[in-house]
Protein backbone atom coordinates (compact mmCIF):
# COMPACT_ATOMS: atom_id res chain seq x y z
CA UNK A 1 0.00 0.00 0.00
CA UNK A 2 1.21 3.39 -0.82
CA UNK A 3 0.21 6.74 1.34
CA UNK A 4 0.28 9.85 -0.76
CA UNK A 5 -1.22 13.25 0.02
CA UNK A 6 -2.80 14.34 -3.16
CA UNK A 7 -4.55 17.85 -4.35
CA UNK A 8 -7.47 17.79 -6.37
CA UNK A 9 -5.23 18.83 -9.27
CA UNK A 10 -2.82 15.93 -8.64
CA UNK A 11 -5.90 12.85 -7.82
CA UNK A 12 -7.75 13.77 -10.91
CA UNK A 13 -4.82 14.59 -12.90
CA UNK A 14 -2.11 12.50 -15.60
CA UNK A 15 -3.59 9.38 -16.54
CA UNK A 16 -4.91 8.45 -13.63
CA UNK A 17 -8.61 7.22 -14.17
CA UNK A 18 -11.39 6.03 -11.86
CA UNK A 19 -14.19 3.03 -11.95
CA UNK A 20 -16.98 2.75 -9.24
CA UNK A 21 -17.48 -1.28 -9.05
CA UNK A 22 -20.87 -2.36 -10.09
CA UNK A 23 -21.63 -3.81 -6.60
CA UNK A 24 -20.08 -0.47 -4.87
CA UNK A 25 -23.00 1.64 -2.61
CA UNK A 26 -24.62 3.75 -4.76
CA UNK A 27 -24.32 7.30 -5.13
CA UNK A 28 -26.20 9.21 -1.84
CA UNK A 29 -25.24 12.51 -1.47
CA UNK A 30 -28.45 14.51 -1.11
CA UNK A 31 -28.22 18.17 -1.85
CA UNK A 32 -28.10 19.18 1.76
CA UNK A 33 -25.08 17.43 2.22
CA UNK A 34 -23.75 19.09 -1.13
CA UNK A 35 -24.79 21.94 -0.05
CA UNK A 36 -22.93 21.86 3.17
CA UNK A 37 -19.61 21.11 1.15
CA UNK A 38 -19.58 23.35 -1.38
CA UNK A 39 -20.38 26.48 1.44
CA UNK A 40 -17.42 25.49 3.57
CA UNK A 41 -15.03 25.05 0.02
CA UNK A 42 -15.98 28.63 -0.75
CA UNK A 43 -15.87 30.10 3.21
CA UNK A 44 -11.86 28.45 3.01
CA UNK A 45 -11.17 29.93 -0.40
CA UNK A 46 -12.35 32.92 0.39
CA UNK A 47 -10.84 33.65 4.17
CA UNK A 48 -8.51 36.56 4.70
CA UNK A 49 -5.05 35.86 5.27
CA UNK A 50 -2.11 32.92 3.88
CA UNK A 51 -4.25 30.42 1.56
CA UNK A 52 -4.91 27.10 4.05
CA UNK A 53 -5.21 23.81 2.63
CA UNK A 54 -8.96 22.04 3.08
CA UNK A 55 -8.65 18.55 3.99
CA UNK A 56 -10.86 15.79 2.55
CA UNK A 57 -9.89 13.04 4.51
CA UNK A 58 -8.55 9.80 3.23
CA UNK A 59 -9.39 7.68 -0.03
CA UNK A 60 -8.54 3.83 -0.59
CA UNK A 61 -7.91 3.32 -4.47
CA UNK A 62 -6.84 -0.37 -6.10
CA UNK A 63 -4.20 0.56 -8.85
CA UNK A 64 -5.33 -0.72 -12.03
CA UNK A 65 -1.69 -1.12 -12.83
CA UNK A 66 -0.50 -1.11 -16.69
CA UNK A 67 -3.12 -1.09 -19.63
CA UNK A 68 -2.63 -3.91 -21.58
CA UNK A 69 -4.55 -2.21 -24.57
CA UNK A 70 -3.11 1.26 -24.28
CA UNK A 71 0.25 1.17 -23.22
CA UNK A 72 0.12 4.84 -22.35
CA UNK A 73 -1.97 4.87 -20.03
CA UNK A 74 -3.10 2.39 -16.80
CA UNK A 75 -6.44 1.13 -16.15
CA UNK A 76 -8.55 2.57 -13.92
CA UNK A 77 -7.74 2.42 -10.52
CA UNK A 78 -11.12 0.60 -8.47
CA UNK A 79 -12.37 3.28 -6.02
CA UNK A 80 -12.50 1.07 -2.59
CA UNK A 81 -13.61 4.23 -0.08
CA UNK A 82 -14.50 7.51 -1.51
CA UNK A 83 -16.46 7.48 -4.23
CA UNK A 84 -19.26 9.95 -2.57
CA UNK A 85 -16.61 12.45 -2.49
CA UNK A 86 -15.25 12.01 -6.31
CA UNK A 87 -18.36 12.06 -7.88
CA UNK A 88 -19.92 15.09 -5.85
CA UNK A 89 -16.55 16.62 -7.09
CA UNK A 90 -16.43 15.49 -10.59
CA UNK A 91 -19.85 17.04 -10.42
CA UNK A 92 -18.62 20.47 -9.04
CA UNK A 93 -15.73 19.95 -11.69
CA UNK A 94 -18.12 20.18 -15.16
CA UNK A 95 -20.52 22.93 -13.18
CA UNK A 96 -17.89 25.29 -12.80
CA UNK A 97 -16.19 24.11 -16.21
CA UNK A 98 -19.84 24.87 -17.84
CA UNK A 99 -19.51 28.29 -16.21
CA UNK A 100 -17.95 32.05 -17.09
CA UNK A 101 -14.60 31.65 -16.34
CA UNK A 102 -11.09 33.33 -17.00
CA UNK A 103 -8.96 32.21 -19.81
CA UNK A 104 -7.95 29.16 -19.71
CA UNK A 105 -9.68 27.84 -16.49
CA UNK A 106 -11.95 26.17 -18.29
CA UNK A 107 -9.25 23.94 -20.22
CA UNK A 108 -7.91 23.33 -16.47
CA UNK A 109 -11.61 21.76 -15.38
CA UNK A 110 -12.19 19.93 -18.22
CA UNK A 111 -8.86 17.98 -17.93
CA UNK A 112 -9.70 17.00 -14.49
CA UNK A 113 -12.79 15.52 -16.11
CA UNK A 114 -11.77 14.23 -19.46
CA UNK A 115 -8.64 12.11 -20.22
CA UNK A 116 -5.66 13.14 -22.45
CA UNK A 117 -6.00 11.64 -25.95
CA UNK A 118 -3.88 8.65 -26.04
CA UNK A 119 -2.67 6.98 -28.53
CA UNK A 120 -1.51 3.44 -28.89
CA UNK A 121 0.05 3.62 -32.19
CA UNK A 122 -1.75 0.51 -32.45
CA UNK A 123 -4.76 -0.54 -34.46
CA UNK A 124 -7.72 -2.05 -31.84
CA UNK A 125 -11.25 -2.01 -31.75
CA UNK A 126 -11.49 -1.03 -28.04
CA UNK A 127 -11.72 3.03 -27.59
CA UNK A 128 -10.01 5.06 -24.76
CA UNK A 129 -11.96 5.70 -21.72
CA UNK A 130 -12.87 9.14 -22.68
CA UNK A 131 -13.91 9.85 -19.00
CA UNK A 132 -11.44 9.86 -15.93
CA UNK A 133 -14.17 8.96 -13.91
CA UNK A 134 -15.96 5.61 -14.49
CA UNK A 135 -19.04 5.61 -12.82
CA UNK A 136 -21.68 2.65 -12.50
CA UNK A 137 -23.34 0.81 -15.57
CA UNK A 138 -26.47 2.49 -14.47
CA UNK A 139 -26.08 5.80 -13.91
CA UNK A 140 -22.90 6.07 -16.74
CA UNK A 141 -25.08 7.29 -19.77
CA UNK A 142 -26.88 9.87 -17.59
CA UNK A 143 -23.89 11.12 -16.19
CA UNK A 144 -21.89 11.23 -19.19
CA UNK A 145 -25.09 13.35 -21.19
CA UNK A 146 -26.24 15.43 -18.00
CA UNK A 147 -22.78 16.26 -16.12
CA UNK A 148 -19.34 15.22 -18.03
CA UNK A 149 -19.35 15.88 -21.35
CA UNK A 150 -18.65 19.27 -22.55
CA UNK A 151 -21.82 21.95 -21.65
CA UNK A 152 -23.62 18.91 -20.62
CA UNK A 153 -24.60 20.73 -17.28
CA UNK A 154 -26.51 23.47 -19.21
CA UNK A 155 -28.52 20.96 -20.57
CA UNK A 156 -31.88 20.44 -18.48
CA UNK A 157 -33.48 17.48 -17.69
CA UNK A 158 -35.90 17.04 -20.56
CA UNK A 159 -38.34 14.58 -18.34
CA UNK A 160 -39.40 14.15 -15.08
CA UNK A 161 -37.31 12.75 -12.48
CA UNK A 162 -40.20 9.49 -11.58
CA UNK A 163 -37.88 7.12 -14.23
CA UNK A 164 -34.61 7.81 -12.81
CA UNK A 165 -32.74 5.97 -9.73
CA UNK A 166 -32.59 7.57 -6.41
CA UNK A 167 -29.25 7.92 -7.28
CA UNK A 168 -29.27 9.45 -11.13
CA UNK A 169 -31.96 12.37 -8.89
CA UNK A 170 -28.81 12.82 -6.52
CA UNK A 171 -26.67 13.69 -9.14
CA UNK A 172 -29.03 15.95 -11.39
CA UNK A 173 -30.15 17.82 -7.89
CA UNK A 174 -26.40 18.44 -6.61
CA UNK A 175 -25.64 19.48 -10.06
CA UNK A 176 -28.63 21.72 -10.35
CA UNK A 177 -28.28 23.04 -7.34
CA UNK A 178 -24.13 23.87 -7.65
CA UNK A 179 -25.12 25.53 -10.94
CA UNK A 180 -28.00 27.53 -9.18
CA UNK A 181 -25.28 29.16 -6.62
CA UNK A 182 -22.36 29.27 -8.59
CA UNK A 183 -24.54 31.04 -11.79
CA UNK A 184 -26.11 33.85 -9.07
CA UNK A 185 -25.17 37.41 -10.00
CA UNK A 186 -22.40 37.83 -7.30
CA UNK A 187 -20.91 35.31 -8.65
CA UNK A 188 -18.38 37.10 -11.13
CA UNK A 189 -16.36 35.04 -14.09
CA UNK A 190 -13.03 35.83 -11.44
CA UNK A 191 -14.65 35.10 -8.34
CA UNK A 192 -15.51 31.22 -10.21
CA UNK A 193 -11.84 31.29 -11.11
CA UNK A 194 -10.28 31.86 -8.31
CA UNK A 195 -12.94 29.02 -6.51
CA UNK A 196 -11.83 26.49 -9.59
CA UNK A 197 -8.06 27.00 -8.46
CA UNK A 198 -8.63 26.83 -4.88
CA UNK A 199 -9.99 23.53 -5.61
CA UNK A 200 -7.26 22.59 -7.85
CA UNK A 201 -4.75 23.47 -5.64
CA UNK A 202 -5.54 23.65 -2.22
CA UNK A 203 -7.70 20.65 -1.75
CA UNK A 204 -6.21 17.76 -0.62
CA UNK A 205 -6.59 13.92 0.33
CA UNK A 206 -4.55 11.19 1.83
CA UNK A 207 -4.78 8.58 -1.00
CA UNK A 208 -4.15 5.38 0.28
CA UNK A 209 -3.38 3.05 -2.95
CA UNK A 210 -3.22 -0.69 -3.08
CA UNK A 211 -1.72 -2.86 -5.87
CA UNK A 212 -3.99 -5.82 -5.18
CA UNK A 213 -7.35 -4.88 -5.14
CA UNK A 214 -8.63 -7.96 -2.99
CA UNK A 215 -5.96 -6.80 -0.46
CA UNK A 216 -8.17 -3.73 -0.24
CA UNK A 217 -11.13 -4.50 -0.34
CA UNK A 218 -9.98 -6.89 2.96
CA UNK A 219 -8.75 -4.27 4.78
CA UNK A 220 -11.57 -1.91 4.10
CA UNK A 221 -14.14 -4.72 5.17
CA UNK A 222 -12.12 -5.40 8.25
CA UNK A 223 -12.04 -1.57 8.87
CA UNK A 224 -16.11 -1.18 9.04
CA UNK A 225 -16.18 -4.00 10.99
CA UNK A 226 -13.78 -3.22 14.02
CA UNK A 227 -15.05 0.02 14.01
CA UNK A 228 -17.47 0.85 17.19
CA UNK A 229 -20.90 0.91 16.44
CA UNK A 230 -21.88 4.39 18.25
CA UNK A 231 -24.61 5.59 16.98
CA UNK A 232 -23.67 10.00 17.45
CA UNK A 233 -26.69 9.90 20.85
CA UNK A 234 -24.31 7.57 22.41
CA UNK A 235 -20.94 8.74 21.33
CA UNK A 236 -21.51 12.16 22.44
CA UNK A 237 -22.72 10.54 25.71
CA UNK A 238 -19.87 8.57 25.92
CA UNK A 239 -17.32 11.30 25.20
CA UNK A 240 -18.67 14.02 27.44
CA UNK A 241 -19.31 11.51 30.53
CA UNK A 242 -15.87 10.55 30.62
CA UNK A 243 -14.31 14.02 31.91
CA UNK A 244 -16.93 14.58 34.49
CA UNK A 245 -15.37 14.16 38.02
CA UNK A 246 -15.60 10.68 38.99
CA UNK A 247 -18.11 11.63 41.68
CA UNK A 248 -20.75 13.27 39.82
CA UNK A 249 -20.96 10.59 36.30
CA UNK A 250 -23.24 8.00 38.68
CA UNK A 251 -25.70 10.88 38.74
CA UNK A 252 -24.79 12.19 35.49
CA UNK A 253 -26.10 8.59 34.36
CA UNK A 254 -29.04 9.32 36.04
CA UNK A 255 -29.85 12.40 34.51
CA UNK A 256 -28.83 11.51 31.15
CA UNK A 257 -31.63 8.75 31.17
CA UNK A 258 -34.34 11.45 32.13
CA UNK A 259 -33.06 13.18 29.69
CA UNK A 260 -33.32 10.97 26.96
CA UNK A 261 -36.81 9.77 28.35
CA UNK A 262 -38.18 12.94 28.11
CA UNK A 263 -36.68 13.82 24.43
CA UNK A 264 -35.49 10.34 22.77
CA UNK A 265 -31.40 9.91 21.63
CA UNK A 266 -32.03 11.96 18.46
CA UNK A 267 -32.96 15.01 20.21
CA UNK A 268 -30.72 14.79 23.18
CA UNK A 269 -27.66 15.00 20.18
CA UNK A 270 -30.23 17.48 18.04
CA UNK A 271 -30.00 19.95 21.67
CA UNK A 272 -26.47 19.74 22.45
CA UNK A 273 -25.79 21.13 18.85
CA UNK A 274 -28.17 24.21 19.45
CA UNK A 275 -26.70 24.12 23.19
CA UNK A 276 -23.28 24.73 21.78
CA UNK A 277 -24.68 27.24 19.36
CA UNK A 278 -26.29 29.32 22.00
CA UNK A 279 -23.20 29.36 23.71
CA UNK A 280 -20.36 29.80 21.28
CA UNK A 281 -22.44 32.33 18.99
CA UNK A 282 -21.00 30.81 15.86
CA UNK A 283 -20.39 28.39 13.46
CA UNK A 284 -17.70 25.21 14.91
CA UNK A 285 -15.94 23.31 12.68
CA UNK A 286 -14.46 21.20 15.98
CA UNK A 287 -16.63 18.28 17.25
CA UNK A 288 -19.15 18.84 19.37
CA UNK A 289 -18.23 16.69 22.67
CA UNK A 290 -14.90 18.90 22.72
CA UNK A 291 -16.33 22.57 21.99
CA UNK A 292 -18.47 21.68 24.95
CA UNK A 293 -15.64 20.31 27.33
CA UNK A 294 -14.19 23.29 26.75
CA UNK A 295 -16.93 25.98 27.07
CA UNK A 296 -18.84 24.37 29.81
CA UNK A 297 -15.31 23.03 31.78
CA UNK A 298 -16.89 19.49 31.86
CA UNK A 299 -13.92 18.38 33.85
CA UNK A 300 -15.13 20.42 37.01
CA UNK A 301 -18.37 21.51 36.89
CA UNK A 302 -20.09 18.60 34.29
CA UNK A 303 -23.34 18.01 36.47
CA UNK A 304 -23.77 22.36 36.65
CA UNK A 305 -24.03 21.65 32.97
CA UNK A 306 -26.57 19.43 32.77
CA UNK A 307 -28.66 20.73 35.54
CA UNK A 308 -28.75 24.24 34.25
CA UNK A 309 -27.72 24.41 31.31
CA UNK A 310 -29.53 21.25 29.77
CA UNK A 311 -32.43 20.18 31.67
CA UNK A 312 -34.07 23.77 31.45
CA UNK A 313 -33.48 23.68 27.24
CA UNK A 314 -34.55 19.90 27.03
CA UNK A 315 -38.07 21.09 28.56
CA UNK A 316 -38.35 24.12 26.72
CA UNK A 317 -37.23 21.77 23.43
CA UNK A 318 -39.72 19.22 24.36
CA UNK A 319 -42.43 21.52 24.22
CA UNK A 320 -42.23 23.00 21.10
CA UNK A 321 -42.10 19.10 19.39
CA UNK A 322 -45.26 19.45 21.43
CA UNK A 323 -45.91 23.09 19.33
CA UNK A 324 -46.18 24.46 23.01
CA UNK A 325 -44.33 26.96 24.90
CA UNK A 326 -43.14 25.19 28.01
CA UNK A 327 -46.49 23.07 28.30
CA UNK A 328 -48.16 26.29 28.37
CA UNK A 329 -51.32 27.00 25.75
CA UNK A 330 -50.17 29.33 23.17
CA UNK A 331 -52.01 31.37 20.23
CA UNK A 332 -53.49 29.51 17.23
CA UNK A 333 -50.84 30.94 15.05
CA UNK A 334 -48.01 30.25 17.06
CA UNK A 335 -49.24 26.26 17.32
CA UNK A 336 -49.46 26.28 13.64
CA UNK A 337 -46.32 28.29 12.93
CA UNK A 338 -44.27 25.58 15.15
CA UNK A 339 -45.90 22.68 13.04
CA UNK A 340 -45.18 24.04 9.82
CA UNK A 341 -41.40 25.31 10.91
CA UNK A 342 -41.35 21.17 11.55
CA UNK A 343 -42.38 20.20 8.41
CA UNK A 344 -39.82 22.48 6.33
CA UNK A 345 -36.44 22.11 8.93
CA UNK A 346 -36.74 20.42 11.76
CA UNK A 347 -33.56 22.01 13.88
CA UNK A 348 -31.94 24.74 11.99
CA UNK A 349 -34.51 27.37 13.69
CA UNK A 350 -34.53 25.51 17.10
CA UNK A 351 -31.56 27.68 19.10
CA UNK A 352 -33.85 30.83 18.01
CA UNK A 353 -36.86 29.53 18.90
CA UNK A 354 -34.92 28.65 22.38
CA UNK A 355 -33.67 31.49 23.07
CA UNK A 356 -36.68 33.89 22.57
CA UNK A 357 -38.35 31.54 25.30
CA UNK A 358 -36.20 31.75 27.39
CA UNK A 359 -35.36 35.20 27.01
CA UNK A 360 -39.54 36.63 26.73
CA UNK A 361 -40.91 34.12 28.65
CA UNK A 362 -44.17 31.96 28.36
CA UNK A 363 -46.85 34.71 28.19
CA UNK A 364 -45.20 37.87 25.69
CA UNK A 365 -47.37 39.84 23.65
CA UNK A 366 -44.45 38.98 20.36
CA UNK A 367 -44.82 35.53 20.70
CA UNK A 368 -47.53 35.30 17.43
CA UNK A 369 -45.57 37.75 15.57
CA UNK A 370 -41.84 36.61 16.41
CA UNK A 371 -42.98 32.87 15.24
CA UNK A 372 -44.76 33.96 11.69
CA UNK A 373 -41.53 35.95 10.96
CA UNK A 374 -39.33 32.67 11.69
CA UNK A 375 -41.41 30.10 9.58
CA UNK A 376 -41.46 32.84 6.54
CA UNK A 377 -37.64 33.12 6.90
CA UNK A 378 -36.88 29.11 7.68
CA UNK A 379 -39.15 28.56 4.53
CA UNK A 380 -37.87 30.54 2.25
CA UNK A 381 -34.65 29.92 2.48
CA UNK A 382 -35.10 26.11 2.57
CA UNK A 383 -36.81 26.63 -0.91
CA UNK A 384 -34.38 28.98 -2.05
CA UNK A 385 -31.66 26.34 -1.64
CA UNK A 386 -29.89 28.74 0.64
CA UNK A 387 -26.91 26.23 2.04
CA UNK A 388 -26.71 25.06 5.49
CA UNK A 389 -23.77 27.78 6.79
CA UNK A 390 -25.56 30.51 5.74
CA UNK A 391 -28.80 29.59 6.90
CA UNK A 392 -26.65 28.82 10.48
CA UNK A 393 -25.27 31.73 10.57
CA UNK A 394 -28.32 33.89 10.03
CA UNK A 395 -29.77 32.31 12.84
CA UNK A 396 -26.69 33.20 15.23
CA UNK A 397 -26.97 36.62 14.28
CA UNK A 398 -30.73 36.69 15.09
CA UNK A 399 -29.79 35.26 18.71
CA UNK A 400 -28.26 38.61 18.87
CA UNK A 401 -31.18 40.60 18.28
CA UNK A 402 -32.88 38.40 20.51
CA UNK A 403 -30.45 38.68 23.54
CA UNK A 404 -30.59 43.05 22.65
CA UNK A 405 -34.65 43.14 23.43
CA UNK A 406 -34.86 43.93 19.74
CA UNK A 407 -38.88 44.29 18.57
CA UNK A 408 -39.65 41.49 16.18
CA UNK A 409 -41.10 44.16 13.84
CA UNK A 410 -37.13 45.80 14.06
CA UNK A 411 -35.38 42.83 13.38
CA UNK A 412 -32.94 42.97 10.34
CA UNK A 413 -32.12 39.23 10.43
CA UNK A 414 -35.88 38.89 9.25
CA UNK A 415 -35.56 40.78 6.84
CA UNK A 416 -35.81 38.55 3.62
CA UNK A 417 -33.19 39.34 0.72
CA UNK A 418 -33.64 39.92 -2.79
CA UNK A 419 -31.72 37.53 -3.53
CA UNK A 420 -33.26 34.70 -1.82
CA UNK A 421 -36.50 35.91 -2.53
CA UNK A 422 -36.01 35.08 -6.34
CA UNK A 423 -34.36 32.03 -5.76
CA UNK A 424 -37.05 30.93 -4.24
CA UNK A 425 -39.19 31.89 -7.27
CA UNK A 426 -37.23 30.16 -9.32
CA UNK A 427 -37.52 27.06 -7.59
CA UNK A 428 -41.19 26.54 -7.10
CA UNK A 429 -41.44 27.40 -10.99
CA UNK A 430 -39.30 25.39 -11.94
CA UNK A 431 -40.52 22.57 -14.71
CA UNK A 432 -39.50 19.99 -12.26
CA UNK A 433 -40.48 21.52 -9.18
CA UNK A 434 -42.46 18.13 -7.97
CA UNK A 435 -38.80 16.55 -7.55
CA UNK A 436 -37.62 18.89 -4.90
CA UNK A 437 -37.45 17.66 -1.37
CA UNK A 438 -40.06 20.43 0.08
CA UNK A 439 -42.93 19.68 -3.12
CA UNK A 440 -44.74 17.90 -0.35
CA UNK A 441 -44.55 20.24 2.22
CA UNK A 442 -45.43 23.01 -0.18
CA UNK A 443 -48.39 21.49 -1.19
CA UNK A 444 -49.01 20.81 2.35
CA UNK A 445 -48.56 24.14 3.07
CA UNK A 446 -50.78 25.59 0.87
CA UNK A 447 -53.65 23.36 1.25
CA UNK A 448 -53.44 25.16 5.24
CA UNK A 449 -53.84 28.14 3.24
CA UNK A 450 -57.10 27.29 2.26
CA UNK A 451 -58.18 25.60 5.23
CA UNK A 452 -57.32 22.19 5.32
CA UNK A 453 -54.19 20.01 6.24
CA UNK A 454 -54.39 16.88 4.64
CA UNK A 455 -52.21 15.35 7.05
CA UNK A 456 -48.98 13.22 5.73
CA UNK A 457 -48.43 12.15 2.35
CA UNK A 458 -48.33 8.38 2.70
CA UNK A 459 -48.73 7.43 -0.82
CA UNK A 460 -52.68 5.74 -0.07
CA UNK A 461 -54.20 8.13 1.85
CA UNK A 462 -52.83 11.08 0.88
CA UNK A 463 -51.24 11.00 -2.75
CA UNK A 464 -49.75 13.43 -5.23
CA UNK A 465 -52.14 13.48 -8.21
CA UNK A 466 -50.53 15.43 -12.08
CA UNK A 467 -53.34 16.31 -13.49
CA UNK A 468 -52.02 16.61 -16.75
CA UNK A 469 -50.64 13.04 -17.04
CA UNK A 470 -47.34 11.74 -16.99
CA UNK A 471 -47.73 9.28 -19.71
CA UNK A 472 -50.06 10.81 -21.85
CA UNK A 473 -51.59 8.30 -24.13
CA UNK A 474 -51.56 8.90 -28.01
CA UNK A 475 -54.33 10.28 -30.08
CA UNK A 476 -55.65 11.28 -26.51
CA UNK A 477 -57.72 14.63 -25.85
CA UNK A 478 -54.50 15.85 -23.62
CA UNK A 479 -52.42 16.12 -26.76
CA UNK A 480 -55.50 18.40 -28.77
CA UNK A 481 -55.02 20.65 -26.18
CA UNK A 482 -51.25 20.69 -24.93
CA UNK A 483 -50.16 20.37 -28.84
CA UNK A 484 -47.21 17.64 -28.19
CA UNK A 485 -45.72 14.36 -25.80
CA UNK A 486 -42.35 17.28 -25.75
CA UNK A 487 -44.78 20.39 -24.87
CA UNK A 488 -46.40 18.07 -22.00
CA UNK A 489 -43.20 17.09 -20.34
CA UNK A 490 -42.12 20.74 -19.94
CA UNK A 491 -45.32 21.19 -17.77
CA UNK A 492 -46.32 17.60 -15.86
CA UNK A 493 -43.86 18.41 -12.73
CA UNK A 494 -44.92 22.41 -12.12
CA UNK A 495 -46.36 23.59 -8.98
CA UNK A 496 -49.28 24.21 -11.03
CA UNK A 497 -50.04 20.84 -12.27
CA UNK A 498 -50.05 19.02 -8.93
CA UNK A 499 -52.88 18.35 -6.67
CA UNK A 500 -53.54 15.89 -3.60
CA UNK A 501 -55.75 12.72 -4.08
CA UNK A 502 -56.16 9.68 -2.24
CA UNK A 503 -55.15 6.21 -4.12
CA UNK A 504 -57.88 5.12 -5.14
CA UNK A 505 -58.93 8.18 -6.95
CA UNK A 506 -55.41 8.67 -7.90
CA UNK A 507 -55.85 5.71 -10.01
CA UNK A 508 -59.22 6.18 -11.12
CA UNK A 509 -58.06 9.42 -12.48
CA UNK A 510 -55.16 8.16 -14.49
CA UNK A 511 -54.88 9.64 -18.22
CA UNK A 512 -58.87 10.22 -18.15
CA UNK A 513 -59.70 13.54 -19.91
CA UNK A 514 -59.91 16.65 -17.92
CA UNK A 515 -63.54 16.92 -17.67
CA UNK A 516 -63.74 13.31 -16.00
CA UNK A 517 -60.77 13.97 -13.75
CA UNK A 518 -62.82 17.46 -12.60
CA UNK A 519 -65.58 14.74 -11.78
CA UNK A 520 -63.64 13.33 -9.25
CA UNK A 521 -61.36 16.23 -8.17
CA UNK A 522 -65.10 18.19 -7.27
CA UNK A 523 -65.92 14.78 -5.37
CA UNK A 524 -62.41 14.77 -3.76
CA UNK A 525 -61.60 15.53 0.18
CA UNK A 526 -58.59 17.48 -0.69
CA UNK A 527 -58.89 21.26 -1.18
CA UNK A 528 -56.54 21.12 -3.58
CA UNK A 529 -58.30 19.08 -5.95
CA UNK A 530 -61.51 20.97 -5.39
CA UNK A 531 -60.28 24.65 -6.31
CA UNK A 532 -58.45 22.57 -9.36
CA UNK A 533 -61.71 21.65 -10.37
CA UNK A 534 -63.15 25.27 -11.12
CA UNK A 535 -61.69 25.39 -14.32
CA UNK A 536 -63.38 24.57 -17.12
CA UNK A 537 -60.24 23.42 -19.19
CA UNK A 538 -57.19 22.22 -18.46
CA UNK A 539 -54.47 23.33 -20.45
CA UNK A 540 -50.64 24.85 -20.65
CA UNK A 541 -51.61 28.81 -19.96
CA UNK A 542 -54.36 27.35 -17.14
CA UNK A 543 -50.81 25.36 -15.44
CA UNK A 544 -48.77 28.60 -16.01
CA UNK A 545 -51.81 30.88 -14.06
CA UNK A 546 -52.52 28.52 -11.33
CA UNK A 547 -48.42 28.10 -10.60
CA UNK A 548 -48.47 32.12 -10.34
CA UNK A 549 -51.64 31.61 -7.92
CA UNK A 550 -50.38 29.05 -5.83
CA UNK A 551 -47.17 30.90 -5.11
CA UNK A 552 -48.83 34.03 -4.47
CA UNK A 553 -50.67 32.64 -1.53
CA UNK A 554 -47.83 31.30 -0.21
CA UNK A 555 -46.15 34.22 0.46
CA UNK A 556 -48.86 36.20 1.00
CA UNK A 557 -49.26 34.12 4.21
CA UNK A 558 -45.93 34.84 5.10
CA UNK A 559 -46.15 38.57 4.70
CA UNK A 560 -43.54 38.56 1.70
CA UNK A 561 -44.22 40.84 -1.59
CA UNK A 562 -43.80 39.02 -4.48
Amino acid sequence: MEVVPNTLGELFGGDRSFIIPWFQRAYAWEPPRAAALLSDLIAHAERQGPRRRYHLGTIKLANGGASTVWPNASRPASIVDGHQRIVTFTILFAVLRDLDLVEGMSRRLAAMIELPSVNSGEATSSPPVHFRLNPQPAVSSLFAELVQKPAATREPLDHGFDPLSVSERNIIENRDYFRLQLSSEDWTPERRTALADYLIASCQVVCETWQDEDEAWRYFQLDEETQLPFDEASKIKSGLLEVFPGTERYEANLLWQELEKLLGQADVFALLGHIRTLKLRRRSEAPLEQDLIRAFQLDRNGLGFLKDDVLPQAYRLEAIRRHAIAGRPVPEPVRSALIHLDWINPNVWVPAALHWIEMRGVDDPEHTAFFARLEALVWCMRIAGTDPRTAENRIIRLLAEIEAGTSVAAMQEFEIDKKTIASALENLRSPNFRDKHFAVSVLRRLSVIWGADPGPVDGSRVTIEHILPQNVPKRAPWLKIIGSKNKARKHINRLGNLTFLSEADNQRAGTLPWNDKRQIFKRSAFVLSQRAAEEEEWSVKVIERRTDELIAALFAAWGIPV
